[in-house]
């Protein structure tokens, strides 16, 4: 059995989660809007009371992410806050993101464990975001050989998909409507219109996967569990 530990990515609101195609032996433990500090929390209290040994990490977007939302617009500022009460805390910098992973890495050691990357943040590649993501994810990185973790670059795979995207469309400056989409926006069929719709190509919003992104995960994560 498969554990899978993440954010909304990982739990498939709003979007589609890679989990529904891994199959039944796959166990979805997303959580929206957490952190590495709060799945570090999470994941500690889950390991003291139960044996596991295959455990999938998908985190660190929201480190990075709720910063942004937190001054992107007076109504995400207030939803933020809830979210950071709530235990799901961002990192104030990469270097206490550096810390946070490696923390929660070292909970793992001993077991089989698959970390997937810090993916797109927006489509535009040259966007603030990325640029952010691209340092988070090079001590992700590092991180996995350190501790001999297999590691998806899922990252890379939406970057080869979005090359020639420079579209501007991100998660609207009111929460309500990612509500909205959490709401209508989870099934296969009408997360790939949406996507076509909004002119994106990896995502239902900029962050969230659509169903194509969740089923091409679900099959590098295939792949990389398979290698040796």
């Amino acid at each position: 059995m498969y554990y899978c530990f993440g954010d909304s990515i990982t739990e498939g609101i709003p979007g589609v989660s890679y989990v529904k195609y891994l199959g039944k032996e796959f166990l979805n433990y997303g959580k929206g809007g957490d952190t590495t500090l709060g799945l570090y929390n999470r994941l500690k209290n889950f390991l003291n009371s139960q044996t596991v040994e295959n455990i999938i990490i998908e985190i660190g977007t929201n480190d990075i992410l709720l910063p942004f939302l937190y001054n992107y617009s007076p109504e995400w500022q207030k939803t933020v806050k809830k979210i950071i009460a709530s235990g799901r805390i961002p990192s104030k910098n990469i270097e206490e993101f550096e810390k946070n992973y490696k923390n929660l890495l070292e909970l793992l050691v001993g077991k089989n464990v698959l970390i997937i990357n810090i993916p797109c943040i927006g489509e535009n590649l040259n966007n603030e975001l990325n640029k952010k993501v691209d340092e988070y994810n090079k001590i992700i990185h590092k991180l996995c050989k350190d501790y001999s973790f297999k590691l998806v670059d899922f990252n890379s795979w939406q970057k080869s998909q979005l090359k020639t995207n420079s579209n501007k469309y991100f998660i609207s400056k009111k929460p309500f409507k990612m509500v909205l989409d959490s709401i209508f926006v989870r099934s296969s069929k009408i997360s790939n219109i949406v996507s076509k719709k909004r002119n994106l190509v990896t995502t239902i919003d900029g962050v969230h996967l659509n169903d194509n992104s969740a089923r091409k995960l679900a099959e590098l994560i295939k792949e990389k569990i398979s290698s040796k």
